[in-house]
């Protein structure tokens, strides 16, 4: 009996049916429990190799299949994409930035009457041209740095100069007048004394002539050349910083030097990350090895910066020459809103020279920057100052050289791209200029964070840039053939998570260096690769191999590494943030609210009972982001689940932009993470608050008027 036709094609489906079945099986599962079975396997490395002191943050969806559900069928491309880190690789001229980006314009200085060469004040004599009734005459006076009581000093200390009263003339002619002094103040006028002009100047001094220790050092190294001609001194460091430059707006605005960078072994750092909200925070960790706001050498403004473990000093110990470089004295890294130095901090010190023209200009101590110093702007000068530098070292003596330019950069969004053919020089005369050493010194071109204020950096690009900073180094070739494991590391490395407590930790390994070594083990310059010592074995042996807070660059830096473990603060840390914007939900605005509570209750309280500041005021939501959710480790060694927020809000009075990230947890409870972020300018409205910490959430209640309504 025929079978009902229902029942037959029911039959004839069953072979398709188990294909399809095998198919799923092949295709789908076994995939998926390969994938599920290498998680769980890496999630469990990660617990295990975690130390108990690290808190680390371990989510499986945020390392593993929830960023795919966000883009939908397109994948993101990542800068850094590793098991517990995953940051966007985003196009630096987006349709996003497109709009914030101008044709810069560059400082036009007057020439000056008299030039620096060679040590030499030498009077322009094409410019004297220009000078009627006799021509011009003119004389220099010493600046010399004051340096106050060590125990009883003041906010001052940093700021003192005394200028001479006696002028030494400086004569006619190519040759000019020898000084061997640092600082000079170039007075000069004309025969009918109707015209005058006042300059300022810095001279690289020879180390030999600039003082008793430089002096003493390079006798040291003077002495070793001579009883062995083939050895090199021990490497040098030279620290080119741009401040508040991120990496992408490198890309944009110096895209000649970045060339130059890319085809001359300059590896860059893509996943380095600030710690701190501005410039001193990070130098702190990246020279001083110090996370923020745990400074155990300085508290407070009054405070003096003496104290603090600068690597520099551990370098002059070693009888390096020290460099500090900076072109912006009223905002400089250690002295804004600080008390700075009581005594001179390096050998060079470019300082007392650019305080005395800042005051001679009657700026407020904590205003920006000049605008032309020595016929040049202040970058320009520096980087003529650095060339000086390297030759006057060149390769008989190793230096230490941070230099921090900021008068290019730190107001002027476009401002970087006038000098990128300035910046390629300068690095292409250090690496290929025999003169400079460039084949025995270590080089990094690095900025501290982002741009943080203004229109640009309240946009998902802003937020997403300013907490990653450029940051490029190059080993030199004596380094590169000594330790060649040292430079496939630091290539492997430049594709994970680091920050500037990494960067302390590689400058420790050439301190390091330079101690074991001391005076008696210097390299080779015939072959290299037979200075292979026991000073080397030390330092190219496996590390400690537990999980730490720190690791140098030249070293294995572990995969499983997460913002927590790295002592990156949660709200500068770019893994797993996308650009998901929600501004008007309820959730947003809740969560705006809540920040200003908590700025008022905890930040203001104080100061809010004693009248100076007002009481912020909920005005509007800039923008939200939901982040990717997580789990942490309570006390009780459980898994518990977060959910993170980033929320931007404008204050009243004073309109005020902040933003905080937070936290809340499965059980509803909620907290900022970390401090909140002051967006756009406070000048002219926290004047009134001495404490730097309160400073950009006070609005002044005699600056800044009462909001109607």
């Amino acid at each position: 009996m025929e079978k009902p036709l229902q029942q037959r094609m029911s039959l004839r489906r069953r072979p398709f049916l188990l294909l399809c079945g095998i198919f799923l099986i092949i295709f789908y599962i076994t995939p998926l429990y390969e994938f599920v079975g290498n998680g769980i396997q890496n999630h469990l490395e990660l617990m295990t190799s975690v130390s108990n002191k690290v808190d680390a943050s371990i989510n499986f969806c945020q390392h593993f299949t929830c960023f795919q559900s966000l883009w939908g069928k397109k994948s993101p491309k990542y800068l850094i994409d590793t098991p517990a880190c995953k940051i966007l690789d985003i196009d630096p001229f987006d349709s996003a930035v497109k709009k914030y980006l101008k044709q810069g314009s560059p400082r036009r200085c007057k020439k000056t009457l008299v030039v620096v060469k060679n040590g030499s004040l030498v009077i322009n004599e094409e410019v004297a041209k220009g000078w009627k009734y006799t021509g011009a005459t003119c004389c220099y006076k010493t600046i010399n740095r004051i340096t106050q009581n060590s125990i009883s000093f003041n906010k001052n200390a940093d700021w003192t100069v005394s200028i001479s009263d006696k002028c030494n003339p400086i004569e006619r002619g190519s040759n000019g007048t020898v000084v061997d002094v640092p600082y000079v103040k170039i007075e000069c006028q004309n025969g009918m004394k109707l015209k005058s002009t006042t300059q300022f100047e810095a001279v690289t001094v020879p180390p030999s002539k600039l003082s008793n220790s430089t002096a003493e050092k390079t006798k040291i190294w003077e002495k070793i050349k001579n009883e062995d001609k083939t050895r090199l001194p021990p490497p040098s460091i030279l620290i080119i910083g741009i401040d508040s430059i991120s990496r992408l707006h490198m890309y944009r605005q110096l895209p000649k030097t970045k060339q130059y960078l890319d085809s001359n072994d300059f590896i860059e750092m893509r996943g380095y990350t600030k710690i701190g909200e501005n410039t001193f925070p990070n130098i702190m960790g990246a020279i001083g090895g110090m996370e923020p706001n745990k400074y155990t050498c300085w508290h407070k403004r009054e405070d003096k910066m003496d104290d603090c473990p600068f690597l520099w000093k551990n370098f002059s110990q070693n009888n390096y020459l020290t460099a500090l470089l900076e072109d912006a004295p009223g905002i400089a890294i250690f002295n804004y809103e600080k008390t700075g130095f009581v005594s001179q901090p390096t050998d060079y010190y470019l300082r007392p020279a650019m305080v005395a023209a800042h005051l001679q200009e009657g700026r407020a101590k904590n205003s920006g920057t000049m605008s032309c110093f020595g016929g040049l702007s202040p970058t320009e000068y520096m980087i003529d100052y650095i060339k000086t530098f390297l030759l006057r070292t060149g390769t008989n003596y190793p230096y230490f050289l941070l230099s921090w330019f900021t008068s290019i950069g730190h107001d002027d969004f476009n401002g970087l791209e006038t000098v990128d053919t300035s910046f390629r020089n300068l690095l292409k005369q250090s690496v290929e200029n025999p003169e400079y050493g460039g084949n025995n010194t270590l080089i990094l071109f690095i900025s501290d964070h982002g741009y943080r204020f203004g229109a640009f950096r309240e946009t998902f690009m802003g937020f997403y840039e300013e907490s990653l900073p450029f940051f490029y180094l190059r080993i030199p070739p004596s380094l590169k053939k000594r330790f060649p494991s040292w430079h496939s590391r630091l290539k492997e490395n430049s594709h994970h998570l680091t920050s500037p407590l990494d960067l302390y930790e590689t400058l420790n390994d050439i301190l390091k260096l330079s101690s074991l070594n001391g005076t008696t083990g210097l390299v080779p310059t015939e072959n290299p690769s037979e200075s292979i010592n026991k000073t080397d074995i030390m330092l190219d042996f496996p590390r400690d191999t537990t999980f730490r807070q720190s690791y140098s660059l030249f070293e294995k830096i572990p995969l499983n590494r997460t913002c927590e473990s790295s002592a990156i603060p949660q709200r500068y840390c770019m893994c797993g943030v996308t650009p998901e914007v929600d501004k008007k939900s309820d959730k947003t605005i809740q969560l705006a609210k809540f920040v200003i509570s908590q700025v008022n209750s905890n930040q203001l309280e104080s100061v809010i009972s004693k009248d100076q500041c007002h009481s912020l005021k909920f005005s509007k939501v800039l923008y939200g982001r939901e982040l990717l959710p997580g789990e942490v480790w309570n006390n009780f060694g459980k898994l518990v689940k977060f959910q993170d927020y980033i929320v931007a809000f404008e204050a009243d009075p004073g309109k005020g932009h902040f933003e905080a990230r937070i936290r809340i947890f499965q059980n509803g409870t909620q907290g900022i993470l970390d401090s909140v972020s002051r967006i756009n300018s406070y000048e002219g409205q926290g004047n009134c608050m001495p404490d730097y910490a309160l400073k950009n959430y006070c609005m002044c209640k005699k600056l800044v008027p009462e909001t109607k309504g």
